[in-house]
């Protein structure tokens, strides 16, 4: 057991350290010049009202978003810097909290959190989306680490009741709420359960802030804009929507099975203590709160992508600690099972328009990355792209085509020339104020 716990931690250090090379060479993406294009035509305050009342009812996440300096950050300090300062930040997060909950020292406390670093990069449905897109990870990383510290404070509150830990607590509901529907509903689903159990006005007032705040996110504006008709029949719609639903969840909960048994055999002692704590009729209330995410999803008829990470992790979690409770740690025993399904490559079993359900646990896209990806060559073929664009005269530019596309650096290519523009390419066109921007064919 301390072997292999000490292994893995020395290989959650390897895959940071990783990480922190892939950020040396990671760039702007159309995104970001999307947002800032934004802030430059109506100014932060316009430009936040008019992405709540078009685009959607993200309201912390898209105005965190309308500040990136791309127009000012010649150097492409930001996102060299902004993927790494949010792992420490989860990372630091993450350890704090096994320390409050378990009592572990400050030595041990962050090696569990590298641990749980490990698996949190194993679950994740698309490292370049939540790690290294900057706009994407204010929206789905983001909110995660205020999930972590609103964990800690309500902590700290339950402790001491100081108020101080209770307003703190409500300021990170507003934000985390206007970051991401998903984790709003997490979060709200446990809010009132919480309040439920433990009826008092402090956890009433969470609840409704809670509520206020998830009310603002869903029910704004631009969320309706962006609804597409559909014209199927009730049934026919119906039963799509039970489809979406079922191989969703069945995704979900296949990733998670092949997991579990490594992640039990880690952290053994801190799901049982856990499930020693709570009711089994309260842990499975906890973990249906899965599954309030799962069917708004399924209502959009929303297949599995980055949307769903938030839910695979609060799904993994809450599902861990339901079968050490039911089953104790039995299913331990098959963790070498587990770790040899990490180091698998994306396993391909679904048609190309279906290739979101593939399993991926990503171990094997770093590694490819680290060693036959040329990320010093992307990062200068990018810079020479964007000089190309901002040095030309003419309203339409054509430029190359990147030629080392890599795996877990965010990128998404520009449509070539006389082919349908993407949204890539009218990001660009705007910020540049150019007619046409393409890539060569």
């Amino acid at each position: 057991m301390r072997f292999l716990e000490n292994s893995l931690f020395i290989f959650a250090i390897l895959i940071f350290v990783a990480f922190g090379y892939f950020t040396f060479f990671n760039v702007y993406q159309t995104d970001d010049y999307i947002f800032s294009f934004f802030t430059r035509k109506f100014g932060f305050f316009g430009a936040a009202c008019d992405l709540y009342l078009h685009w959607g009812g993200r309201y912390f996440g898209y105005s965190l978003n309308l500040l990136n300096p791309v127009a000012l950050d010649s150097e492409n300090l930001l996102p060299k810097i902004y993927p790494m300062l949010l792992m420490v930040l989860f990372i630091t997060v993450v350890a704090v909290n096994f320390r409050e909950f378990f009592g572990y020292s400050l030595a041990d406390s962050f090696k569990k959190s590298f641990l749980f670093f490990f698996f949190y990069t194993v679950l994740l449905l698309s490292l370049p989306e939540h790690f290294f897109w900057i706009t994407g990870s204010n929206i789905y990383f983001l909110p995660v680490i205020f999930s972590g510290i609103l964990l800690f404070c309500l902590k700290k509150f339950h402790s001491g009741k100081e108020k101080g830990w209770l307003y703190i607590s409500m300021i990170l509901i507003v934000l985390t709420i206007g970051n991401n529907e998903i984790i709003a509903l997490i979060l709200e689903g446990s809010l009132l359960v919480n309040y439920f159990y433990r009826r008092n006005k402090a956890h009433l007032l969470l609840a409704i802030v809670s509520t206020v705040c998830l009310f603002a996110s869903f029910l704004a504006p631009g969320n309706f804009g962006r609804m597409a008709e559909n014209n199927d029949e009730f049934i026919i719609l119906w039963a799509k929507r039970a489809v979406f639903l079922i191989m969703n969840l069945f995704h979900l909960t296949l990733k998670c099975i092949l997991i579990l048994p490594l992640f039990i055999k880690v952290f053994e002692k801190e799901l049982m203590e856990i499930s020693a704590r709570f009711d089994r009729k309260n842990l499975i209330v906890v973990w249906v709160i899965s599954f309030i995410p799962m069917i708004f999803l399924a209502f959009l008829m929303n297949r599995i992508g980055r949307q769903f990470e938030n839910i695979q992790v609060f799904y993994f979690l809450t599902s861990a600690v339901l079968v050490v409770s039911f089953f104790n740690v039995k299913l331990k025993k098959f963790w070498w099972m587990s770790l040899l399904v990490l180091i698998l490559p994306k396993i391909h079993v679904f048609p190309d328009k279906f290739s979101a359900f593939d399993f991926n646990f990503n171990m094997y896209d770093i590694g490819n990355e680290l060693f036959k990806t040329d990320l010093a060559k992307y990062d200068g073929e990018i810079a020479d792209r964007i000089d190309r664009i901002r040095t030309s005269r003419t309203d339409s530019v054509v430029v190359p085509k990147i030629s080392e596309v890599p795996k877990v650096l965010y990128f998404d290519e520009l449509s070539a020339l006389g082919e349908p523009k993407s949204y890539t390419n009218d990001q660009l066109e705007k910020y540049f104020q150019k007619k046409s921007i393409t890539v060569e064919k």
